[in-house]
Order: C-alpha cells, then sequence, then structure tokens
C-alpha cells in the first residue's frame, strides 16, 4: 500500500528488517513506504492551518475540503473494483507504474461501454477508479516535474 510511514514504528522493519531503513532514518522520519517519496504537506492540514471561528464560538482549522460529499455507496462500489483490481494483478501499486493517458483511455471506454448499455461489469466503478488513477499518476509526474 502506499502508506506514509514513521520508520521508528514501522512494522516492516521491526519485523522484516526493512530494506529501506537507510533512506528513512534521520531527518526524514516520513516516507512512502516502498517507494522513497517524502511525504507531501497537504494544505490546510496541520500547523499551520488558517483557523476560523463558527458562529458559537468555537475555533477551527478552515475547510478546504468537502469529503462529507463524497458518496459513501459509491466510494464503496470503486473500493471494490480497487480490491478486485489488486486480487487480479497482485500489486497494490499496479497502477502508478501506467501513464495518466492510458487510464484516462480506460475511462473513457468504461464510459462508453456504459453509455452503449453494457451493463455486463461495473463500468462507472471502474471508470471512477481509473479517473483517480490518472489524478494520482498525473499528480507525483507534475510533483516531480516540478522538483527537477
Amino acid at each position: 500500500m502506499y502508506i506514509p510511514v514513521n520508520c521508528n514504528e514501522c512494522i516492516n522493519i521491526k519485523e522484516n528488517g526493512c530494506s529501506l531503513e537507510a533512506s528513512c532514518g534521520p531527518g526524514n522520519n516520513f516516507m512512502y513506504h516502498g517507494f522513497r517519496k517524502p511525504l507531501s504537506k497537504i494544505p490546510g492540514v496541520g500547523p499551520d492551518a488558517e483557523t476560523v471561528t463558527n458562529k458559537q464560538g468555537g475555533k477551527q482549522s478552515k475547510v478546504l475540503y468537502a469529503f462529507d460529499a463524497l458518496d459513501p455507496k459509491a466510494m464503496f462500489a470503486m473500493c471494490k473494483v480497487l480490491h478486485e483490481g489488486r486480487l487480479k494483478y497482485g500489486d497494490d501499486e499496479n497502477w502508478r507504474k501506467i501513464p495518466a493517458r492510458e487510464h484516462i483511455n480506460h475511462a473513457i471506454i468504461h464510459f462508453m461501454a456504459y453509455l452503449a448499455g453494457d451493463r455486463t461489469d461495473e463500468h462507472l466503478s471502474h471508470a471512477m477508479c481509473r479517473a483517480m488513477m490518472a489524478t494520482a499518476v498525473d499528480m507525483d509526474v507534475t510533483k516531480d516535474k516540478a522538483h527537477s
């Protein structure tokens, strides 16, 4: 999985002698385990996030994201497809090895199949997965180009 971990608490290091331990030592405590990518700062999240006060006087960080607008059933449908992909391809990160353009093409194929009336597959859930994958891959490529 593509999960940030603290190397001091990393189960892989403690139990399996992780070969990446040197790359996430002092000064680089967080990493994307297995990919040697530093954890990016998420805008609006953290101690420097802008603070707002509600009508009752309660203070909290300003919200920049609408996670409450996500449809839970659609998220379950997408995650079911992701799980099936994990089982079929045997690698949680396989999709990161595919260019955004190919993910977009596959998403369009699923949209077109759905629009053509094909209900033999979960085409909208597959298209949603491919759109998420294309976005993530593009964000990684864009970030890598910015740091070059």
